[in-house]
């Protein structure tokens, strides 16, 4: 049985659509870290939430040293809390990551930790 030339070269394509998509994972919100005053890096040691309605995500290690990252390939608008030992809790809310054609589009934003009085 012979099958015509474009579903023969359909098939064989591991992307028919023409996007270059990678199996790696990346985070909806990815946020820096920092000290308000000195710019010094502040992600060790801090521990974060992200928040979409009822789904919540633990923000973990991303990437870069003064990096933290979650909701994985999950677009949404987010609430975002950071928290480290002698600083005040940092929030900010209406964080919107959308989806991407491949992965969903991260969105960095910077969380300038002030020191606690």
């Amino acid at each position: 049985m012979r099958y015509p030339v474009f579903l023969v070269a359909l098939l064989g394509c591991t992307n028919p659509f023409g996007r270059n998509c990678t199996a790696d994972v990346h985070p909806a919100i990815a946020v820096d870290v920092r000290a308000s005053a000195t710019g010094d890096l502040l992600a060790e040691g801090a521990a974060g939430v992200l928040r979409d309605g009822a789904y919540v995500d633990s923000l973990r290690p991303w990437k870069l040293p003064n990096q933290l990252g979650g909701a994985f390939e999950r677009p949404g608008i987010y609430s975002v809390e950071i928290q480290r030992p002698g600083y005040a809790v940092w929030q900010r809310t209406g964080v919107r990551a959308q989806a991407g054609s491949c992965h969903v589009q991260t969105v960095t934003i910077r969380a300038d930790l002030v020191p606690e009085p």
